[in-house]
């Protein structure tokens, strides 16, 4: 049996006091933050109601709004289960180093919540940084096509994920060819897209 992994680490560094408060209080919040949250469609029974309201008067709406968006699952509109977001790690007492926030995964989570905490803090405390998020597709064994990975960059105002676009640039080269032609190998600024016939 094999088993495919998702990695990454990354770091936000020189941590100030404020913003390791906030972080604190942040991670925090997203593990005591309720096992369901309201759903979609605002409908949901009147104890999670009741909890939910108890935990914003307990954070506070601010970061209660934040935790909605960082702690959930929404890759489904039905599902309101707290989602996993890997490991977060804030060292603040360590000899070696300035305090700093540590993001890990060695087996695999939904990658936009730990994009979504870089973003979060970057909106809050450093509105012009950025940061390069990397990430690797492995597997124990060395089955085909289970190895990949790739990379986004964060900003406080939004987060880009680069198209790959290397299925559509085979597409396009198998046509051309299979049409008598040469395809020289493009600007790496030349996006492909599969145009369909009206």
């Amino acid at each position: 049996m094999a088993n495919s992994y998702q990695q990454y680490s990354v770091a936000i560094r020189n941590l100030t006091d404020e913003e390791c408060e906030w972080i604190n209080n942040l991670l925090n919040a997203m593990n005591d933050a309720p096992d369901l949250t309201l759903d979609a469609t605002g409908e949901s029974n009147k104890d999670l109601v009741t909890e939910w309201k108890h935990f914003t008067k307990q954070v506070g709406p601010e970061m209660a709004e934040i935790v909605k968006d960082l702690a959930y699952d929404t890759e489904y509109a039905d599902s309101g289960d707290k989602s996993y977001w890997g490991q977060a790690v804030l060292r603040q007492n360590d000899d070696l180093a300035e305090p700093y926030l540590w993001l890990y995964e060695e087996e695999g989570c939904t990658l936009d919540k730990p994009i979504g905490i870089v973003q979060e803090f970057f909106k809050k405390f450093r509105p012009t940084a950025t940061l390069i998020f990397s990430w690797a597709e492995t597997c124990s064994k060395p089955r085909i096509d289970e190895f990949g990975g790739g990379a986004c960059l964060i900003t406080a105002d939004w987060v880009y994920w680069p198209p790959l676009q290397l299925e559509a640039m085979a597409k396009l080269y198998t046509k051309t060819k299979q049409a008598g032609n040469k395809m020289d190998l493009p600007s790496p600024s030349v996006h492909f897209e599969e145009k369909t016939e009206p």
